[in-house]
């Protein structure tokens, strides 16, 4: 392992630190990750409104959540630095 690459790993340790640190978000953002989860809610009746109970629809809402979470995550962690 090289200088080079030692500073490629602390700079990974501290990405992976940063983001399983709790971030609070602050009221702009509060406001955009509602905007977000008020879509994903309709999004989700529409889904349980229009597809039978099946594995694929449980694998549709799980999706469904996991966007939302990720794109909430990626709201939160906008302004930390890396």
């Amino acid at each position: 392992m090289g200088p080079n690459d030692n500073y490629k790993l602390a700079q990974r340790i501290a990405e992976v630190d940063a983001s399983l640190t709790n971030h609070q978000p602050d009221d702009e953002q509060i406001g955009r990750i509602e905007d977000l989860r008020d879509d994903a809610k309709a999004l989700s009746r529409r889904i349980l409104r229009n597809t039978r109970p099946s594995r694929e629809q449980s694998l549709a809402i799980t999706k469904l959540e996991e966007a939302l979470m990720w794109a909430v995550k990626a709201i939160v962690l906008e302004d930390v630095e890396f």
